[in-house]
């Protein structure tokens, strides 16, 4: 059994514009769905009956989603709702603006194959968000823009195999909101194969990974002119490998902030940031390599706190601070086959860290060469 809802107006129902439920499949398409009370489109496979929970499953297609949600309580509401073991083939093409809070969501042990396509803006709250135990494969060539929190976030044990080719910029817009503002944020045990081909720029902060969570693969995104950090990784969580990320531009203290995790980054160009351009701090642990760091106001890479990074191949320059400095017990620098040159400073090493240099120049630099608790550095 199943059922198609196509070439509908839904608006201003006092829950939602359209409900599917327990079980069956669905085809929902060029739907508009406007101004309800808590979502535009609900998809939600809650079982009470006896037996095995029937599947749900079905496709959300090429519809308008607009102003739904926040009529029963402000925290309740999306443009599209897939929940409780539901499961959506394809949310594709859809236009789903100024809902609150949510624009897309898949919650609760919720399955989704694609989230493509999609114009995804100024909604209150999260763009699109994955959240409780819910799994994606493909989130794909979606434009998500002035969302008030994340632009795409994912929490809570979720699992995600791509997220490809989004451009995810503008989020963040709610100033007094205290909940995580990035355009792309994976919090809390959520795990991501791929994050490759995104432009995430101009949002409150960009990459957010954090409470244990993970992306195995991030290459060839930028993120850039975001007003705090650009990509943060804390609290036990990893990037097992990085390439071809473009920081430019960002605004806040760090540019790139590695605190108790840990990051492999290579070819990739850190340029005038207005803070440090790499910090690593709390036992954070980064390998790099081929890195082009210039013009950064602060230190072009900053380490404290125990902090450790192995860098070959590249190169910190032009800088208005120190090129490298590290601070505190348990900080250590190998530079390999690098070259500092042309900063305000070259490299330091106090209070107990150390810098190590194999093969590598220090040079140029208008104040101080080296100074501190270094060996091998010229």
């Amino acid at each position: 059994f199943g059922v198609c809802i196509v070439n509908n107006t839904a608006n201003g129902q006092r829950a939602d514009g359209i409900l599917v439920s327990q079980g069956g499949e669905y085809f929902i398409a060029q739907n508009t769905a406007n101004e309800n009370g808590i979502s535009g489109i609900e998809i939600n496979n809650r079982y009470t009956g006896q037996g095995s929970r029937p599947v749900l499953t079905g496709d959300i297609l090429n519809n308008r989603l607009s102003y739904n949600g926040g009529a029963q309580l402000s925290s309740v509401g999306t443009g599209v709702l897939v929940t409780e073991f539901a499961h959506a083939k394809s949310i594709s093409g859809n236009t789903v603006n100024h809902n609150f809070p949510g624009g897309i969501a898949i919650f609760e042990d919720s399955l989704t194959d694609q989230i493509s396509d999609n114009m995804v803006a100024d909604n209150t709250g999260n763009g699109i968000a994955i959240q409780k135990r819910s799994a994606v494969m493909k989130i794909l060539s979606n434009q998500v823009l002035n969302n008030g929190l994340s632009g795409i976030f994912l929490a809570s044990e979720v699992t995600v195999d791509q997220v490809n080719s989004n451009v995810s910029n503008f989020n963040g817009q709610c100033i007094e909101c205290l909940d995580a503002k990035n355009g792309l944020a994976i919090l809390g045990n959520a795990q991501v194969r791929q994050v490759n081909d995104n432009e995430i720029n101009n949002n409150a902060s960009g990459v957010q990974v954090a409470n244990n969570s993970s992306i195995s693969e991030m290459n060839d995104n930028n993120i850039s002119a975001n007003i705090n950090i650009g990509l943060f990784v804390r609290n036990n969580s990893i990037i097992d490998q990085a390439s071809n990320i473009t920081m430019n531009n960002n605004q806040g203290v760090h540019s790139i902030f590695v605190s108790n995790g840990s990051l492999n980054i290579t070819d990739s160009t850190l340029n005038n940031n207005e803070g440090e351009g790499l910090t690593i701090s709390e036992t954070g642990l980064v390998a790099a390599s081929y890195l082009s760091i210039s013009e950064q106001f602060g230190e072009g890479i900053y380490l404290r706190s125990g902090g450790t990074l192995d860098i070959q191949n590249s190169t910190i320059e032009n800088g208005r601070s120190w090129g490298i400095s590290a601070t505190g017990e348990n900080t250590s620098v190998d530079l390999t086959g690098s070259i500092v040159q042309k900063n305000k400073s070259g490299i330091i090493a106090q209070n107990g860290a150390v810098i190590q240099c194999i093969d590598s120049t220090v040079a140029e630099n208008n104040e101080t060469q080296i100074s501190g608790s270094t060996a091998g550095c010229n």
